[in-house]
C-alpha cells in the first residue's frame, strides 16, 4: 500500500518540527515546505532572536535533514505583501480592524499551500496549529474544534476554512498540550 503524501509547513520551530516528526512516525510520506513570507534587513535580527532550546534546530532545512525528509522553499513574499499586509494597511486607517493572521491562513497557508499540495501530487497539508479537524459521520461534514490545550488553541484563526479545504488538512498537535510537544 502506497503511503499518503503530506506537505508540512515548517518554520524550524518546535511546533512545526514535531508536526513533521509525528506524521512521519504515523507512516505518512512527509515533505517539508517553507514559505518565505517576509525578509528585510530590519526584521532579520528580530526573527532570529527568539529563545531556542539547546537541542532545537534553527532552520527548517536542518529539521528536515534530521528527520530525513525532502524539503522545499517557496518565495511568497510578494503575495504576502499584496494579499495580507497591504489589506491591513488599507483598512486600518479607515477604522477597520483586520486580522492579518486570519488572512494569512486563508490566502497563504491554506490557499497557496493547498495549491502546492495539488502541484506536488500530495494528499494533505499539515501545520503546527493547535486545533482539531474531525470528521462528523452523522453530519457527513468536517468540524473544526479547539485544540485541547486552552492556552495554545488556534482554531479561531482558522474559521474561514471550507469543507473542501478541511478534508485536506491535518492538525496533529490539536490533541496535545504544549508541554507534551516540547517533551517530544
Amino acid at each position: 500500500m502506497k503511503k499518503k503524501k503530506v506537505l508540512v509547513g515548517m518554520s524550524g520551530g518546535v511546533d512545526s518540527s514535531v508536526t513533521a516528526f509525528l506524521l512521519k512516525k504515523e507512516g505518512y510520506e512527509v515533505i517539508g515546505i517553507h514559505f518565505e513570507l517576509w525578509k528585510d534587513e530590519e526584521s532579520e535580527g528580530v526573527h532570529n532572536s527568539r529563545k531556542k532550546l539547546p537541542s532545537e534546530p534553527i532552520t527548517p532545512d536542518e529539521v528536515a535533514q534530521r528527520l530525513e525528509i525532502p524539503f522545499f522553499r517557496f518565495d511568497f513574499r510578494e503575495r504576502f505583501k499584496r494579499e495580507v499586509v497591504q489589506g491591513f494597511l488599507d483598512e486600518f486607517p479607515l477604522g477597520f480592524t483586520p486580522n492579518p493572521c486570519v488572512e494569512c491562513n486563508r490566502k497563504i497557508k491554506f490557499g497557496y499551500f493547498l495549491e502546492k499540495m495539488n502541484d506536488m501530487d500530495a494528499h494533505f497539508v499539515a501545520t503546527g496549529h493547535y486545533a482539531r479537524n474531525v470528521w462528523n459521520e452523522e453530519r457527513r461534514a468536517w468540524s473544526l474544534f479547539n485544540g485541547i490545550d486552552p492556552l495554545k488553541d488556534q482554531s479561531y484563526f482558522l474559521y474561514t476554512l471550507t469543507q473542501e479545504k478541511l478534508k485536506h488538512i491535518l492538525f496533529p498537535l490539536g490533541v496535545y498540550h504544549k508541554s507534551e510537544i516540547r517533551k517530544i
